[in-house]
Order: structure tokens, then sequence, then C-alpha cells
């Protein structure tokens, strides 16, 4: 079977440009590379739609515009996946640019899990079980592989994969965004940094940070660190180090160590995710099917009952 042509029967427009005046911008869910995302509604033939829309800084120069509209681009051929957030259509005949996609109406993936904190706390305090589970940590950690497995398939590289890039839609489905910084390898294999754009350092691999290389393979190593976002309920990798000390350490070999309450199985991912050597890391196929039987199988590998609360108070930073 070729690769999302399982989701080939989800719907999707013969056009993507649409009316402005069909858009109506509600208010600001968000910031992204180019400019502000907003939440909007698209009038469509088959009424109101609730979306998600991008838009183009109204001070972008000409070669922001230029990235904005290749995210757009890279969008298209895109068949629609479950864990990938889908185009929905665009406006591009003006002057400031909208990119309008899926609406996600749980937020991103980050700020999720950190809301988590108070309750799983809580609950343990008091003996009670806690709402968010061990499934259902693991549940969002597959349904990441599997969007990224999606991707990988397309030559993708997305480049800044994190907890803030994946957004939580109702019934706790994640689906992959922000393809600001995405790239199309076709047959380069690896996409070469160019300028001095702020990067994602604690989520990037050893290569991309040393050699300003990215491939399929820099996206794995961040997605183990998305994987310890995960269990940590969303902290901040590399807790206590400043972006110097990360890179003093990774370059002699540090990696962080496991949680305590994690499972020596889920942290073997995530420490095959940040092996030195690129071909050695697992792919997103088989980091899916390790995924898939941890979650289907009786025993937890996350024990929440045992969080660790150290985690909440890393200060963020990039």
């Amino acid at each position: 079977m070729a690769a999302g042509s399982e989701y080939a029967s989800i719907s999707r427009p013969k056009q993507w440009e649409v009316p402005k005046r069909n858009v109506r911008i509600d208010r600001k869910l968000g910031s992204g590379h180019f400019g502000q995302v907003m939440k909007g509604y698209l009038k469509t033939k088959r009424g109101i739609q609730v979306v998600a829309v991008k838009m183009l800084k109204e001070n972008a120069d000409q070669q922001q515009k230029k990235e904005f509209l290749d995210e757009l681009e890279l969008m298209k051929p895109m068949v629609p996946h479950p864990n990938i957030v889908g185009l929905v259509g665009c406006c591009t005949k003006s002057d400031q640019p909208f990119i309008i996609v899926e609406y996600c109406s749980s937020g991103n993936l980050k700020d999720f899990l950190i809301s988590s904190h108070g309750s799983v706390v809580y609950a343990n305090m008091a003996g009670n079980s806690v709402s968010l589970t061990s499934r259902d940590l693991m549940s969002f950690a597959w349904q990441v592989a599997r969007g990224m497995s999606y991707l990988s398939s397309m030559k993708l590289v997305h480049r800044d994969l994190a907890a803030r890039n994946i957004l939580v839609d109702k019934g706790n489905i994640c689906k992959i965004s922000d393809f600001g910084l995405a790239r199309d390898i076709y047959e380069k294999k690896q996409y070469l940094k160019l300028g001095e754009a702020e990067l994602p350092l604690r989520w990037m691999a050893l290569e991309s940070i040393f050699k300003g290389i990215t491939t399929t393979e820099s996206d794995i190593w961040s997605y183990g660190i998305l994987l310890w976002e995960i269990v940590t309920l969303g902290a901040n990798p590399y807790p206590g180090m400043n972006r110097d000390q990360v890179i003093a350490q990774l370059h002699i070999g540090y990696r962080m160590p496991k949680p305590q309450y994690c499972s020596d199985e889920v942290y073997a991912i995530m420490w095959q995710c940040w092996q030195q050597e690129p071909e050695a890391r697992p792919t997103f196929l088989e980091i899916g099917k390790t995924l898939h039987r941890l979650m289907t199988a009786e025993r937890i590998s996350i024990d929440l009952n045992n969080f660790d609360a150290s985690y909440i108070n890393a200060t963020e930073e990039r």
C-alpha cells in the first residue's frame, strides 16, 4: 500500500485558494515562525468550518514571504493523515497571505501536558488514581511516530519536532504541525543550515548542532527529546543547564538520564534515538511498532503514581 493511501478517502478540496471574504478571523491562538496563528471561521458550501489561520506578519520581507509560501507548497501534496495537521485552504492573492489549516481544540501538546501537572500531583498526594494514564502518554508518543513515519516517507524533514509543535484535537488525537522549518529533501538526503536563524537547540541532534546537517535521522533524535517531554509531562529538556552547558555536555557524550518512573523499555527508545551515529538510530516505523506493543501491553510503562514533580520547575528556554 502506498504511503498514506489508507487515508486517501478523507475529503480534500479540488482547489486550495479561497476568497478572503469567506474567512472571519476570531482570536489569537499563538505565534509561528512567520507571524500569528489565529482561530477563524471559513465559509464553505457545507457551512461554517472552524479553522486555524496562519498569517504572515505585516512587516515581513520578501524572503520571509517566500518561506511562508514554501510552507504552503510543502503541505499541498500531503495526503490527509490523522496525525498531521491538514491544509484546508489558502489566500495568497493579497499582500498578507493566509494559510488555513485544521483547528485542534485542545492546543499544543506541551501546554496540554503541563496543564495536567496539578491533577497528577494532587491525585498522588490524595492517593487517588490519576486522570492521565500511562496508556494516554504512550498513545501520544505512538501517534506522533505514526505521523512522522508518513512525513519521512514523503521525503520531508520537519526540523522542529517538539511537543510545542504537536497539536491535540478532541479525543486526544495528536497532529504534527508547524512546517515553518520543514524542508523537502528529495534526493539530497540532507539539508544544510543556512544563516543564523534561531534554532531549537535542546531538540537538535549532534550533527545538526555541530555540522548544520538535518535529515530524517536528526528528526528521530528530536523525537527522542519529545518522548522525554511526554514522560515528564512537558518539562524543559536538559533541566538546570543553560544553552552553552547543553552544547558542552553533548560534545562529551552526555544524554539525559532515565526518569525513575519510566520503564527501561521506554527509555531504551529515547537512548536509541540519541545514538551518535545517525544510521544507528531506529526508523519512525520501528519506533511506532515498539510503542504500539508497549501501549497495548498490560504492564505500566510510565508510572504516574510516582511522578517526579521536580521536573516541573525547570526554566523555559529553547
